[in-house]
């Protein structure tokens, strides 16, 4: 039936595919996973079970590593006892040879020696043998435990293995929970450990009574946390009027009733260190046409110097290398020379002789070329060297020779190919003064009209040019001063400078002797202060500089600034008077006036009061009521507690140790006797009185200790009681019992000796054999615990596989089934999909017809 209102065929096919899809869902998980359990939703009771499997699982995993851990423990304690049973078997056969009758006993102690170091080695194995950092056979060691499934095995390390046989004991026992192997054990019961502690003795009882008890001397000192004693130190009511430099300690009443301040200066000369003065004019900065010529030296002068360059003549040198040897002519006349020049006319000549060298040929051609040519020749180099010296504006040539014999006349040529350098000649005037150079370089002409003052400079090219030279200023300072000491000129040079160049001037000049200058960038204050004192000790100084301008010698006025007069006197010169505790002092410059035991500085009219004290003198007294004691000093000022500690301790070593706990110092007696007192005074400042002992509480006072044992009465001075059957420590006063037994805890008793005699390798025959049963019986025992630990590993690691295998029977997926599932429900849900899609058409045909019949 089709509805309209409700598609049930389309809700029951989404219903279908709903649970199809989660069906597919769960088979894609399974087959992803590998598990049929992923979630308790899909077995909750099979989960709960194979968890608790995987948990036993993992157990076993762990029994099996902890199996091997302790296999591996007793491996190296096996491996241990093996070198020992090597070594024991080396010692048999050297008591077997010493046992030989015919050996000397110079032969047994050679024996002995290797015996004996095999007795060290077995102890020494005993001692370093480890597991972990753990020694094996270490007296005392803890219980090991190690789970072994539901029980735990414990593994014994607390008793010794010892094969040294030189202690009493000479003990040689089971480490794997095993008795019955061992030697002689003391025990000891005693009642009442407070009053005594024992040493050592023989068995038996011993009854204790301790009557006294010889204790050290204690005192215990409340000192205080410090600084002690008094540092030097000087109160002064005001100090601006006097400074204190050195005085005996007491009371000083300063009176000052004269200031002698020297006599100071002050010029303002400008901030940021100013410059003064000028500098000569530069060349190269004057010069109004650096093309045509530079300037490179002149007189000091104020001049102009006009420079007209008309004419710039070029000239050249040739290098050519003839050799160092002569040339054939071949006869007379037979070489002819032609020179011909840039600017003409030739020059021609013969050359008549039958050989010619290199200075020949250069002298032939300065002797015919009519001054226009220079030659010289190298005899070292083979060089010949052919300058222009004429003056035109072409002096360029070549030199062309013939007629020479043997094809050598190119060896003489020159031609353009050999320029190495082209001169330049020039002429010109100089403030109408003519040149004429052969050279463009270091040009000096006579200035005309300027008496005589010359000017070098070097010509570039043609043209006009004109240099300005001016002289710096000259700066000149007059030095007055009023007490009629001769006055004389600073002189700064030449010039600019800056004011700290002129303090520096002023002060490394004989003013320097009489006033100090400082000059203050910031403020721009030159301040002059006198160095001697008086009432007339005056300074002046009057700018004496100057400048040449234009020929004429002018003062240079800029540098007045420095000039310096009665104006600008900031403090007159007077002398210091006054008086000290009623003395009086009269002083030139207030600074180190001793007056009354008093030095010190003035610095101001009026009074004050100088308290000097002198620093506490530390010394103490120490007396140990014996006759014997040392002097304790600590020196002046003031010190701590804790170093009065350490000075007390550094003297008292062996007999007090003092302790500073920040408020108490407590000395401790080092020996015992009714004389060992202490007694500390101080002999110093009375501000030190907190370190006298007379001050402190006895804590404890020295007494011997006296009782008996088993009624025999001692008494001594140490706690340390000795009797020929005991030996204790004394602890306090009261009784006790010790009962001091000996245990035999198994059937070993050797003890290893020597070899050196024949009855001595005799008598060790039985501690070896003893010895290797011993160790024999012990490796038997860890043999057997390494068995077992196999058949631990082995059951650990089948059941933990059943385990693994029946955890997985439960949680593992059956892959073929899980994929059989995988496809059924991958069809049903296609089917399920198109049923569906049939359904949702269903209800559009019945909306078609509604709509065809409307």
């Amino acid at each position: 039936m089709s509805s309209v209102n409700s598609n049930l065929q389309s809700l029951i096919s989404q219903s279908f595919l709903n649970k199809r899809e989660s069906a597919l869902q769960t088979s894609i998980e399974r087959l992803s996973s590998g598990f049929r359990i992923n979630s308790a939703r899909d077995d909750a009771s099979g989960l709960a079970i194979s968890t608790r499997l995987d948990a036993q699982a993992r157990a076993f995993d762990v029994i099996q590593r902890n199996a091997n851990d302790a296999a591996s423990y007793m491996q190296v304690a096996d491996g241990a006892l093996s070198n020992i049973s090597e070594n024991l078997l080396r010692m048999d056969e050297l008591r077997a040879q010493a046992n030989n009758a015919f050996l000397s006993a110079s032969d047994r102690r050679l024996l002995d020696v290797e015996y004996q170091q095999l007795i060290e080695e077995n102890d020494r194995v005993i001692a370093t043998t480890q597991y972990n950092g753990r020694r094996i056979f270490a007296a005392g060691n803890e219980v090991l435990s190690t789970i072994f499934g539901a029980n735990n095995i414990d593994f014994d390390l607390s008793a010794t293995l010892s094969l040294d046989g030189r202690g009493t004991k000479g003990a040689l026992q089971s480490i794997f929970n095993t008795a019955g192997i061992g030697s002689t054990e003391e025990v000891l019961n005693q009642t009442n450990t407070a009053v005594a502690s024992f040493i050592s003795g023989q068995t038996g009882v011993y009854n204790i009574n301790v009557t006294q008890v010889a204790r050290a001397f204690q005192y215990r000192d409340t000192v205080g946390a410090g600084p002690f004693g008094i540092a030097a130190s000087v109160m002064n009511s005001n100090p601006a009027v006097a400074q204190y430099l050195s005085g005996a300690p007491g009371t000083y009443n300063v009176n000052v009733a004269t200031l002698a301040n020297n006599f100071v200066y002050q010029d303002n000369v400008g901030t940021g260190n100013p410059t003064q003065g000028i500098a000569a004019a530069g060349f190269a900065a004057s010069n109004t046409n650096p093309a045509v010529a530079t300037i490179t030296a002149a007189d000091d002068s104020n001049t102009q110097y006009n420079l007209s360059v008309t004419q710039v003549a070029r000239g050249q040198r040739s290098v050519i290398n003839i050799g160092t040897g002569t040339r054939n002519l071949g006869g007379i006349n037979t070489a002819t020379v032609n020179i011909s020049y840039g600017g003409g006319p030739d020059n021609n000549f013969n050359i008549n002789d039958n050989t010619l060298t290199g200075a020949e040929y250069a002298a032939a051609i300065n002797a015919n070329s009519g001054g226009r040519l220079m030659a010289t020749f190298n005899g070292a180099t083979g060089d010949l060297t052919i300058d222009s010296v004429g003056t035109g504006t072409d002096n360029s040539f070549a030199i062309n020779v013939s007629s020479l014999n043997n094809g050598t006349a190119n060896q003489l040529d020159v031609n353009g190919g050999d320029t190495v350098l082209a001169a330049r000649n020039a002429q010109g005037n100089l403030n109408g003064q003519a040149f004429n150079s052969q050279t463009n370089t270091g040009i000096t002409v006579n200035a005309a009209g300027d008496a005589g003052r010359t000017a070098t400079f070097n010509v570039l090219s043609a043209g006009t040019t004109t240099f300005n030279q001016r002289q710096a200023t000259q700066n000149r300072f007059n030095i007055a001063f009023g007490d009629g000491t001769p006055g004389f000129q600073l002189n700064l040079g030449s010039g600019p400078f800056t004011a700290a160049q002129f303090v520096t001037a002023f002060n490394s000049s004989a003013a320097g002797a009489k006033f100090t200058a400082a000059y203050d960038a910031g403020t721009g204050l030159i301040t002059y202060t006198g160095l001697e004192n008086g009432s007339i000790e005056t300074l002046s100084i009057t700018n004496a500089s100057t400048q040449v301008d234009d020929g004429a010698t002018l003062a240079y006025a800029p540098s007045d600034v420095y000039n310096l007069g009665a104006g600008q006197v900031t403090q007159a010169g007077t002398n210091f008077t006054g008086t000290v505790n009623g003395t009086a002092f009269n002083d030139l410059d207030g600074a180190n006036i001793t007056a009354a035991g008093l030095t010190f500085n003035a610095s101001a009219l009026g009074s004050t009061t100088i308290d000097v004290i002198q620093a506490s003198v530390n010394q103490f007294d120490v007396d140990f009521g014996d006759g014997t004691g040392f002097t304790l000093n600590l020196g002046t000022g003031t010190f701590s507690a804790a170093d009065f500690v350490t000075q007390f301790n550094a003297q008292a070593a062996g007999r007090y140790v003092a302790n500073y706990d920040g408020a108490n110092i407590t000395y401790t007696s080092l020996q015992t006797g009714v004389v060992n007192s202490l007694s500390i005074a101080n002999i110093g400042s009375p501000s030190n009185n907190a370190f006298s002992t007379g001050n402190a509480t006895t804590l404890q006072a020295g007494l011997n200790a006296t009782g008996d044992v088993n009624g025999a009465a001692f008494n001594q001075a140490t706690n340390n009681f000795t009797s020929p059957a005991v030996n204790f420590a004394i602890l306090s006063i009261g009784s006790t019992q010790i009962d001091y037994t000996a245990e035999t805890l198994g059937e070993v008793d050797f003890r290893f000796r020597n070899i050196k005699t024949l009855a001595a390798a005799r008598d060790e025959q039985d501690n070896l054999r003893v010895a290797l049963d011993s160790i024999n019986r012990l490796r038997g025992k860890i043999g057997g615990n390494l068995s077992r630990l196999d058949s631990i590993m082995e059951e650990s690691r089948i059941r933990g596989l059943n385990y693994n295998i029946a955890m997985g029977r439960i949680i593992d997926a059956d892959f073929a089934l899980e994929t059989a599932k995988f496809t059924r429900n991958q069809i049903l849900q296609q089917g399920t999909q198109s049923i569906l899609a049939f359904s949702n058409a269903d209800n559009s045909r019945i909306l078609d017809l509604i709509a065809t019949g409307l």
